[in-house]
């Protein structure tokens, strides 16, 4: 029996793959195209927003031999599936891993996977091109990466790094020379952590049980007080969705009127 295990969204489409190595995408209409993308599971998957490129990481072989594919959704090839532009195995250095998060950079130059032993290998260059793309491995902390978030600005860009006990920002507009600042001592779990980008500014969101904490490239930002063991963390357009668990409904506190127009809660 088939299980989802991983979601994404982006360029009119939803994504869905399951524990069986099955794809399916949705359209608006609700066309649904399935294919196999893997032989044995889907783990991790990131559809870029305007882009018709698909990143996923899975399994083709038994054990721990996670495969980064980068599909085409709109070229079809001779077996009727997403033409495949790419396959790389992600692996920080010579260590087989296993793979706890995936990030993708909107220009398709920038690609980040997070592994659980702590160690972060960054890919530069076209994501399409293997040859073409140079990869770094950089040791976060000992601790499982679960969530990662690229933000853009006009001079930097920047890589959000959360981890089970820790949160941190890499300045990585250089090759070779990313700068990384240590945000704050507590972390969050998988799935609990989403950069939240509106008109004014964009904050690095990260769920705990006692409320969402807001960070900045600069340093840790407001606070709300929000009750509940967080399970996700979404930013859909200007509203922040946070599934939790809890018997009752949490309470918003310190936050201004219109952060919580746009706070939708739901539990699992």
């Amino acid at each position: 029996e088939s299980k989802i295990s991983t979601t994404s969204s982006g360029n009119n489409h939803l994504i869905l793959g399951d524990s069986l190595g099955q794809i399916y995408i949705i359209s608006r209409s609700w066309y649904v195209t399935t294919f196999r993308g893997y032989e044995i599971s889907v783990d991790f998957s990131h559809q870029l927003r305007n882009s018709p490129l698909l990143v996923t990481i899975g399994q083709d072989e038994p054990g721990i031999n996670p495969l980064i594919k980068v599909w085409d959704t709109s070229r079809i090839d001779k077996n009727g599936t997403p033409y495949c532009h790419r396959i790389t195995r992600a692996m920080p250095g010579n260590k087989v891993v296993q793979v706890s998060a995936l990030c993708v950079l909107d220009s398709l130059q920038l690609m980040a996977v997070g592994f659980v032993d702590g160690s972060l290998v960054i890919y530069r260059g076209d994501i399409t091109r293997d040859r073409n793309s140079k990869q770094k491995v950089l040791r976060n902390s000992s601790s499982v990466i679960t969530g990662l978030a690229f933000k853009s600005t006009a001079t930097n860009i920047y890589l959000f790094v959360a981890t089970d006990n820790s949160v941190n920002v890499y300045n990585i507009t250089q090759k070779d020379k990313e700068q990384k600042v240590h945000l704050d001592n507590i972390g969050c779990t998988k799935k609990c952590s989403v950069l939240a980008e509106s008109m004014q500014e964009s904050h690095f969101m990260v769920g705990r049980n006692d409320a969402i904490y807001c960070y900045t490239s600069d340093g840790r930002g407001p606070c709300y007080a929000v009750e509940g063991e967080k399970v996700m963390l979404e930013w859909f357009r200007t509203y922040l969705i946070i599934i939790s668990k809890t018997s009752r409904p949490a309470s918003l506190t310190a936050m201004p009127n219109e952060i919580q127009n746009n706070v939708s809660q739901g539990d699992p």
